[in-house]
């Protein structure tokens, strides 16, 4: 059988390019691992990040191992793999498991081991809007084994704790010592795919509750607010917020900077902010060109003593700026300060249907 010879040639070059691609790109890894040696010597930590535990992906050749990182300080870390230096580059992987999917904490003290280790090499994280996934591939072998043990149905979306250290591709697990980080058990207050959901549900029902608090003036009831801050607390509060005619009226062009509260006599704690010409006028008896504007004074210093009250609450009880105010916990700090009988029947009974305790 004859060969065309320009076919043959075709071939042979094609070839031959083929090779100097194939040399050109391990020529590439070899700089870009070089780089790497140069910053990181053999078993040195490159990051440490707390992830959620995606169900690994067989892949030929291999597993591969995938951790997510919510938007933060997380994904900013696994952000960092995304640089070329860090592609192809060999790994050893350390995986703790903090907490399972649905909170339970797994991790009672910094002295656990991890639950698996393995080499991999490290491959471009994926984003998404939530976050950025962290990639390892492991070869098949033990490293894909030990991927492989991540895919039992205990571990999946737990929130992990992961631990990265330089290594070579033929590197001996066993070589490279790791230490079980010092701050462990602090990381198991961030929560699971599982936790957020519950905590979604109640807050959405706690705001539900607090809004009949709202609407019956629990939260500008005169006993509730002495419990929580004095006039003076009151007054310094509504200083720091705009003129009430910016507010009401659309705008305010005294060119005044300072702000005065304004109490108007229907209650100790009702404050209004003013700037200094308005509240002049006002101390004057004179008019201040804002139609209805005394009802709008009263409407607007309910909602500061709402504002306030829910702000102090929140610190009493230690909660975060942006949580709800759980009925459980708002019962005992009433019981405590004998102010249980102001709560509303309706926010009482309302709280008690969901069986949410805290």
């Amino acid at each position: 059988m004859a060969f065309n010879q320009n076919t043959l040639s075709d071939k042979n070059n094609k070839d031959l390019t083929d090779k100097k691609i194939d040399n050109y790109i391990e020529e590439r890894k070899d700089i870009e691992s070089s780089k790497i040696s140069a910053q990181y010597a053999v078993g040195e930590v490159v990051a440490d990040f707390v992830a959620l535990l995606y169900r690994p992906k067989p892949r030929k050749g291999g597993f591969l191992a995938q951790f997510f990182g919510e938007n933060g300080p997380y994904a900013d870390t696994i952000v960092g793999l995304h640089l070329t230096r860090f592609q192809d580059v060999h790994v050893k992987v350390s995986v703790w498991v903090l907490k399972d999917k649905n909170g339970a904490v797994q991790l009672r003290d910094n002295n656990v081991p991890p639950v698996t280790e393995f080499i991999a090499r490290i491959e471009r994280p994926s984003p998404s809007r939530e976050g950025q996934t962290a990639l390892f591939f492991g070869r098949d072998g033990e490293d894909a084994d030990a991927i492989n043990v991540l895919s039992r149905s205990e571990f999946l979306d737990s929130l992990v704790y992961i631990r990265i250290q330089l290594a070579q591709e033929m590197s001996n697990i066993d070589d490279i010592k790791t230490d079980n980080p010092e701050d462990l058990t602090e990381k198991v207050h961030i929560m699971t795919k599982e936790e957020k959901k519950e905590f979604e549900k109640k807050q959405k029902f706690y705001k539900d509750c607090n809004l009949i608090l709202k609407n019956q003036a629990f939260f500008r009831n005169n006993a509730v607010m002495k419990k929580l801050f004095d006039t003076t607390d009151m007054a310094r509060f509504v200083a720091q917020k705009p003129c009430c005619c910016k507010i009401i009226g659309g705008t305010c062009d005294t060119g005044d900077h300072e702000v005065v509260p304004y109490n108007y006599g229907i209650s100790d704690y009702a404050f209004v902010p003013l700037c200094r010409t308005h509240f002049n006028k006002v101390k004057n008896d004179e008019e201040l060109g804002i139609p209805g504007i005394e009802n709008d004074f009263i409407t607007m210093s309910e909602f500061y003593n709402n504002q306030l009250t829910i702000q102090k609450l929140k610190e009493v009880l230690r909660l975060n700026k942006d949580e709800e105010i759980p009925p459980s916990r708002l019962r005992e700090w009433a019981i405590k300060n004998d102010l249980f009988k102001l709560l509303p029947n309706r926010y009482l009974q309302q709280s008690e249907i969901s069986g949410y305790e805290r």
